[in-house]
């Protein structure tokens, strides 16, 4: 798998965002390694079918954002807002409001 870097973030509080070819998927890849394959989580794909939900800490405000992964099952993980905006307007979606 290739993977195209969209946007880093100036702080390592989000994740990096890919383009993956030959699948054109966005794929979020963390700090931990060069490429989302080579992450300890491996390559996080966004699901648009599950609200990011923001939560309010000591330090400011963390977004969960629902992603599928190949391990399978349904995960969060903890990002930045400007990830999330990145995201959304790479891949021409929102992810649905949170209740």
């Amino acid at each position: 798998m290739r993977y195209e870097l969209i946007h880093s973030p100036q702080r390592q509080d989000g994740h990096r965002v890919f383009r993956e070819s030959p699948t054109q998927r966005i794929v979020l890849g963390d700090f931990s390694g060069p490429t989302p394959s080579t992450t300890e989580d491996g390559p996080l794909y966004p699901d648009f079918t599950r609200p990011a939900l923001e939560i309010q800490t000591a330090r400011g405000f963390v977004y969960l954002l629902p992603v599928l992964c190949e391990r399978g099952g349904l995960y969060h993980t903890p990002t930045s807002a400007e990830t999330v905006r990145v995201i959304e307007s790479v891949a021409g979606q929102q992810f649905p409001p949170q209740e």
